[in-house]
């Protein structure tokens, strides 16, 4: 707050006009004129630092706010920018949504469950991380290529292959239709490896400006050909684009729907929402909009996150550390005879799996640095989300939305990426505060609905959760909760509550959707704790008060929708995995009910279905 110390002398003329104000509309604040309305936010930071922090504070911000008529930093002049609105933020299920999102960003297994992300956000890649790329050439890419950041997921791609029928029958797709066909039902030849030419297919542009036109096969492919496993090195910070859930499906399910209609401004019907596009116009598209915006590359998650990286010349940010050749099966030392499995056959589809699922909580630290600070979600503005498919209502889709409503959005997105000047971000970590809500919440709440559970039980559990914020014996009331309900709601933001005044508007929607869900969690548990004790003590009483208490508690975890929920445990044997689906791969059963699955278990159907076919021609 150094800097607002040469107006502290005419913070006394606002002091009273506050003070009416905040008596007036304690949680709301007016902030700008935007598309012909005023647009409200809510005061909620605002709110925890007249409790927590000084009231010179408050009205410095305010004050600051008012002279730079920005009220927040990033605030944007440019009326045709959206701006996050608070309210939508702060209600349900959006609240929900923003939480969940920026608890499974980078995170393996959240955006395996919850799959259409509607979040993009700017991400750092410290220099000197190792990503891989395979395919069978030795040189350097001279367009875009996709990086992988397991290698195992990379070596797949890296694999030798022996045609035993023309290559040119069809293409695939980021290189996983032929990968399929060569490992799963229906293979080609069990004999000889049918490997897609690069990590994203076996293509190459059909003539042109190969920027300007998609890929087809390559006619003069020779029968056979060595595959090669690249390894690059961040030479400096990668500044990204982050496409949160799992971008990187290319199906119908709506995974593609931020980049499509938001990053590239496809209408409605056009790309993949009317035929299988390619990922490679997708590819195409997000590098010439990355171009314009000083970005790197794009993230996106499948079984596995990868990067397109959109330049790989000299002095573009990555740099080649190694390049090793594939074996053929005479190569080997043990693969005398061997058709299928063996030392040939070192990687394949459930060693990607496996690989990735290593990344279902995330990544180490200096891996990756989101910049939540910068996170642009569909969630917190007053847009249709709603899916279509009554058969799906789970998830979100942004084909009910108008082309001003993504153009705004996308705006705002150019914004936040243009303001960071390529450099890192002091992003507050929302991530954190979001864990230790679940961790704290999460096996508790699991606890709480368990048939078995008795109300004697269900009593203490709920004191464990809820007499940190009691106050005795003022507070011994079971039904005055209101300041109990205050420090419980607010409590996991105390940490952050001073830096408000630096809040971003992206800050204020996540802060917003954080405390709405924080305050969910909180109000249910002390109904629980009332229903717990209205038993009058018979046996009939204490389990009808039980019941209403697991049933209080579930509809909380229906809200919550928290992905912890569904993951298997620690699985019985090494061979193991718990398996959600992760395109390509997984069968709607794995989606529905994770369970630990050895290879031979791990199925196909749930991205992949019969009329997903390109009406214009084959993959």
């Amino acid at each position: 707050m150094g800097y607002l110390r040469p107006l502290t002398n005419c913070v006394a003329c606002f002091s009273e006009a506050w003070s009416r104000y905040l008596e007036r509309n304690p949680l709301s604040l007016l902030l700008r004129h935007n598309h012909g309305r005023l647009r409200t936010y809510s005061l909620l930071a605002f709110s925890e630092i007249v409790n927590m922090a000084s009231r010179q504070v408050v009205l410095n911000a305010f004050l600051l706010f008012l002279l730079q008529h920005n009220v927040v930093r990033g605030l944007s002049p440019n009326p045709a920018v959206l701006l996050p609105d608070m309210e939508v933020a702060n209600r349900s299920p959006n609240a929900f949504r923003i939480f969940n999102a920026v608890h499974s960003a980078m995170r393996q297994w959240g955006s395996s469950v919850q799959h259409n992300g509607m979040s993009i956000m700017p991400v750092t890649i410290p220099e000197g991380n190792l990503f891989y790329h395979g395919g069978h050439d030795t040189e350097i890419p001279s367009t875009l290529e996709w990086l992988a950041f397991e290698m195992e997921h990379a070596d797949l791609f890296a694999q030798n292959y022996e045609f035993d029928r023309d290559p040119r029958m069809g293409t695939s797709l980021h290189g996983k239709v032929s990968l399929l066909e060569s490992q799963g039902p229906g293979a080609l030849s069990k004999a000889k490896r049918f490997s897609p030419n690069s990590q994203h297919s076996l293509t190459e542009p059909a003539g042109g400006d190969p920027d300007n036109r998609p890929p087809r096969m390559r006619p003069d492919l020779p029968p056979e050909a060595r595959g090669y496993l690249q390894t690059y090195r961040a030479a400096r910070p990668l500044n990204l684009l982050y496409l949160d859930g799992q971008a990187a499906a290319t199906c119908r399910l709506g995974t593609l729907d931020t980049q499509e209609t938001i990053m590239l401004g496809w209408d409605v019907g056009d790309g993949f929402h009317g035929n299988l596009t390619s990922d490679w116009d997708i590819a195409r598209g997000l590098c010439k909009q990355a171009k314009e915006w000083d970005v790197d590359g794009i993230l996106r998650m499948e079984a596995g996150f990868e990067i397109i990286y959109c330049n790989f010349s000299a002095g573009a940010g990555m740099e080649l550390v190694s390049v090793h050749g594939s074996p053929w099966r005479n190569e080997t030392h043990n693969s005398a005879g061997e058709e299928e499995g063996g030392e040939w056959r070192v990687t394949g589809i459930h060693e990607w799996m496996r690989a990735a699922a290593e990344r279902y909580h995330g990544f180490p630290a200096g891996r990756a640095e989101v910049d939540f600070s910068g996170m642009v979600s569909a969630f917190a503005y007053d847009v249709n989300t709603t899916n279509p498919d009554p058969k799906r209502p789970e998830l979100p889709r942004l084909i009910n939305t108008t082309a001003e409503e993504r153009s705004g959005i996308k705006s705002r997105v150019r914004e936040v990426i243009l303001a960071r000047k390529g450099k890192a971000s002091s992003s507050i970590n929302w991530q954190g505060v979001v864990d230790s809500i679940v961790t704290r919440y999460a096996t508790r709440l699991l606890y709480l609905t368990g048939n078995e559970t008795s109300i004697r039980t269900l009593r203490s559990e709920l004191a464990t959760l809820l007499y940190p914020f009691l106050d005795f014996p003022s507070d011994v009331s079971l039904s005055n909760i209101t300041d109990p309900l205050s420090r419980c709601t607010n409590h996991h933001l105390l940490p952050i509550a001073r830096m408000a005044p630096s809040f971003t508007p992206e800050d204020h929607a996540i802060h917003a959707a954080i405390r709405s869900v924080s305050h969910a969690i909180c109000s249910g548990l002390f109904a629980m704790r009332r229903e717990a004790h209205s038993s009058d003590r018979t046996d009939q009483g204490e389990r009808a008060a039980a019941e209403r208490t697991r049933r209080l508690a579930q509809e909380l975890r229906d809200k919550l929708t928290w992905t912890v929920w569904k993951e298997c445990g620690k699985c019985e044997g090494a061979d193991q995995m718990c398996f959600v689906p992760m395109f390509p791969i997984g069968a709607e059963e794995d989606l529905f009910r994770p369970r630990c699955k050895r290879k031979e278990e791990i199925g196909f159907g749930y991205f992949w279905k019969p009329d997903w076919r390109n009406p214009r021609g084959p993959w």
